[in-house]
């Protein structure tokens, strides 16, 4: 966790060429905008639930056995990873050994609601300090204008804008 340690991609990749060293690492730090989400038992029913939620950058962990999440987004809180259930999520402060072994073509780092993010942190650290709301199970062929409704806050206002309606309250 000490940026005076860390090197450039390019060196951390010579090695890993050169097979001085298997993986490439990754410390998650303030300095970027990714979640780290680690999936220890991806066939737990609630990990399960997590994995098919979370549409972003997946790789299957060094293990072989969990996966490894990254998205873009922030939580309130710190990073958790108890003993049970076998899961975590992080955004600075932890060191994460990339494999590279792509999860179900998930390749690329997808933005990911806040408010998802932070039910999951609420989720594993049984915290009542920061209030989540409960995931659903959401059907794989919404309409893009329902995805926009579920994920936004502020739906009625951006609703309003769009038609052109630039007066009244928009503070719901």
């Amino acid at each position: 966790n000490n940026p005076d340690s860390w090197r450039s991609y390019d060196e951390a990749l010579a090695d890993v060429t050169t097979g001085r060293r298997a993986h490439l690492g990754y410390v998650f730090s303030e300095a970027d905008p990714f979640v780290f989400i680690d999936l220890d038992e991806p066939e737990d029913p609630d990990q399960a639930k997590v994995l098919s939620r979370f549409n972003s950058y997946s790789q299957v962990s060094v293990s072989g056995k969990g996966i490894h999440i990254i998205a873009e987004g922030k939580f309130q809180g710190t990073g958790k990873h108890p003993a049970s259930p076998k899961a975590g999520i992080f955004q600075t402060g932890r060191y994460a050994l990339m494999t590279g072994n792509v999860y179900q073509d998930r390749d690329t780092i997808n933005v990911v609601a806040d408010e998802d993010l932070q039910s999951i942190h609420t989720w594993l650290s049984s915290s009542k300090e920061y209030p989540a709301t409960e995931l659903e199970e959401v059907p794989s062929n919404i309409s893009d204008d329902e995805v926009f409704r579920r994920g936004c806050k502020r739906y009625h206002t951006f609703e309003n804008l769009t038609e052109g309606i630039f007066t009244g309250n928009h503070s719901d």
